[in-house]
């Protein structure tokens, strides 16, 4: 529950809660001292209370990875490479997919 001073005006309302039921931080990009890239996808926890500045996670190579471009590439196109088994990014814009992607192996 919210602390009692945090429904004061000065102080903004927030609520804390004491253990998360699972959560997962989101992936990100990494590049290592040889110029290699990775995939970082952290793993799902429950459980968990506070803040983890060393959470366990999978590092995936580029090689396993396609950057997908909203100008360039169709629902067909990211579904492909999903069926390949790829790890998939999302590159910033705006898709116009004729069709849902299908994320049906495991892990990705």
């Amino acid at each position: 529950g919210a602390t009692i001073g945090s429904m004061t005006p000065a102080i903004p309302p927030y609520v804390t809660v004491g253990t998360t039921p699972v959560i997962a931080e989101k992936p990100y990009v990494t590049i290592d001292d040889e110029g290699k890239y990775y995939l970082n996808i952290p793993e799902a926890v429950s459980s968990t209370q506070g803040t983890d500045f060393s959470p366990k996670r999978e590092k995936v190579g580029f090689e396993h990875v396609f950057v997908a471009d909203a100008a360039r590439h169709s629902a067909a196109m990211i579904n492909d490479k999903l069926d390949r088994g790829l790890h998939v990014v999302l590159a910033p814009g705006v898709y116009k997919l004729d069709q849902p992607l299908r994320i049906e192996k495991p892990g990705q």
